[in-house]
């Protein structure tokens, strides 16, 4: 049986890619340790693409999305993404 928690940081990152930001950040970046620190790497949130999430979490999420960018943001699309901050 295989330990997931082992898989090198550039193989977690390019399965990372393929979730996109939102399923990093409320699924796979919880998992472990190495998994967070995998979700962590800027290049997983050049594109944050949140138009099929709703609900009450769906702002802190996009919000902490683009932070992990660390200006590295090129596109974001999302609706109702009105504010100040």
């Amino acid at each position: 049986m295989r330990d997931w928690s082992e898989l090198p940081l550039d193989g977690l990152s390019v399965v990372f890619s393929k979730l996109g930001a939102a399923g990093i950040l409320t699924g796979a970046g919880i998992v472990c340790r190495s998994w967070l620190h995998a979700a962590k790497l800027p290049h997983l949130y050049r594109r944050v693409i949140m138009l099929k999430y709703v609900g009450w979490a769906v702002r802190a999420v996009a919000m902490k999305a683009v932070d992990r960018a660390e200006g590295r943001l090129e596109v974001f699309k999302g609706n109702d993404f009105a504010c100040s901050d």
